[in-house]
């Protein structure tokens, strides 16, 4: 395996294998595996694509085409397309971005770059840095779960997702301490282990297998649309396959879509979107109907032809060398990727970083992380507490739930909703304190300062510790 020093910008020493032809890559099989993931990703994400209120919908109706025709044609003009579109959406939909679509947009920065500079043999520089943005991003996630909170069996994301889990087979996880302990325990070795593993030469495929099985069965569950991130890790997972197993399952997606036909990959993508726009107008009606009835169908029929790789995977001789080499243009990816794991901790963002459902809770220079309690780096941000609303204000989330808004979030919000009148008071002001109006914090912007609000919002501030598991963070994130 290479060091960390082998993160280096020797292009010459990839030109050999860049220029193979497209056709004969041994990782062509990222041009079925990466659309399905966008596919996937807009199906559990599909609130904005069937509501064109929002700019977000127009951006991603396009995306949806995109990926559609990519999956069908697999050329490099489509890639490069779905790529631009999708950093496209990212920017309108900031905040609003989970740790799924922060590794999507990583992927299709890299993507984009890699076509820029090698054309159609773009596809094997591609595979490297997707295995640092897999090191990085998925590490990040691990390590911020080493916290009180998710230790905490009251408060613990791992228990809240456990009851999720659980209740499809009757079962109440957060009721038994054993069960509680089990999901904890469970969620952070199997998380910390599995880029241990892929690191080593000698582990490397039970890595890979480990993360393709607990993540398929995290995905099980269709209310938490779990699917979508699952999908994405197949991508990066595959990025560490041996050159005799990618060479197996390129071969073995090749023959699968040789024996559907194309005529039966549109039917399939036709019926999902379909499906999707009737169970949202059957729920908009009143019925009670499976927002995931038929994405999450369609998804575990792929999860399953994914997982018939598995006995090839196991049964494989131990991998090559992991080659980390990137070229010039992909260090910016690399850089993007480590800026976004390590931003929660400096406070520059801990909004959309890698920190989804971890109970991580920064605020200034400390954390509840249990091995960086004191950080030497930290933004100080003036909190506020919701004290009334007015009518139709969303704000009464942050009263119900007893959190504090951050300074910058408000001026966000009150430029996005100048109507609101609601009140708030800052966080240790004393009882009967004067009160400002949310219309206050409204200031002139232009629209790069108005990215840079939204790139850089923190989370909202619980009152209370420890850090409760949440799955939002209110209109003001």
């Amino acid at each position: 395996m290479h060091r960390a020093g082998d993160l280096n910008t020797d292009d010459a020493s990839a030109t050999e294998e860049t220029r193979e032809p497209f056709g004969a890559s041994h990782h062509r099989w990222i041009l079925t595996v990466w659309p399905l993931a966008v596919l996937f990703h807009l199906a559990g994400n599909d609130s904005w694509l069937l509501s064109f209120s929002d700019p977000v919908g127009w951006f991603q109706l396009p995306l949806l085409v995109s990926a559609t025709v990519l999956l069908v044609t697999r050329s490099t003009a489509w890639s490069l397309a779905v790529a631009t579109i999708h950093l496209v959406v990212v920017v309108v939909k900031l905040p609003l971005v989970g740790n799924h679509e922060v590794f999507l947009a990583l992927l299709h920065l890299a993507v984009i770059g890699a076509i820029v500079t090698r054309r159609g043999a773009w596809v094997e520089v591609i595979v490297p840095v997707l295995r640092w943005v897999f090191f990085i991003g998925y590490g990040a996630i691990a390590i911020s779960k080493l916290n009180h909170a998710f230790l905490d069996p009251a408060v613990s994301c791992a228990a809240v997702f456990g009851d999720e889990f659980a209740r499809w087979f009757g079962l109440v996880v957060s009721d038994s301490p054993l069960l509680t302990s089990t999901a904890i325990w469970t969620t952070l070795v199997v998380e910390l282990a599995i880029p241990i593993l892929l690191s080593l030469r000698i582990s490397r495929r039970h890595g890979l297998v480990l993360g393709l099985v607990f993540h398929t069965i995290l995905a099980i569950e269709p209310f938490g649309h779990v699917f979508d991130f699952t999908s994405v890790l197949y991508v990066l997972f595959f990025c560490f396959l041996s050159t005799d197993a990618a060479h197996d399952v390129t071969d073995g997606i090749d023959k699968l879509r040789q024996r559907i036909g194309t005529s039966w990959i549109l039917g399939l993508v036709t019926v999902m979107v379909v499906g999707n726009v009737a169970t949202n107008e059957l729920l908009a009606r009143g019925f009670p109907t499976p927002t995931w009835l038929f994405d999450y169908p369609l998804f575990m029929v792929y999860a399953g032809l994914v997982l018939q790789f598995l006995p090839g995977m196991v049964f494989a001789h131990p991998s090559e060398p992991l080659r980390l080499r990137v070229p010039h243009v992909h260090i910016l990816v690399v850089l993007v990727a480590l800026a976004n794991a390590f931003a929660p901790y400096a406070q520059i963002r801990t909004s959309g970083a890698f920190n989804m459902y971890s109970n991580l809770a920064v605020t200034g220079q400390s954390s509840n992380h249990l091995f960086l309690e004191d950080l030497p780096v930290g933004r100080d941000q003036q909190l506020y507490r919701v004290v009334s609303v007015d009518a139709g204000s969303e704000l009464d989330f942050y009263m119900e739930n007893r959190l504090l808004i951050p300074e910058n979030n408000l001026r966000h919000y009150a430029n996005e909703n100048p109507w609101d009148t609601s009140q708030v008071v800052l966080s240790d002001s004393p009882t009967g304190a004067e009160t400002i109006a949310v219309e206050g914090f409204q200031a002139d912007s232009n629209l790069l300062q108005r990215f840079l609000h939204r790139l850089f919002l923190s989370r909202a501030v619980q009152i209370d510790e420890p850090e409760a598991c949440l799955r939002s963070w209110g209109p003001a994130n």
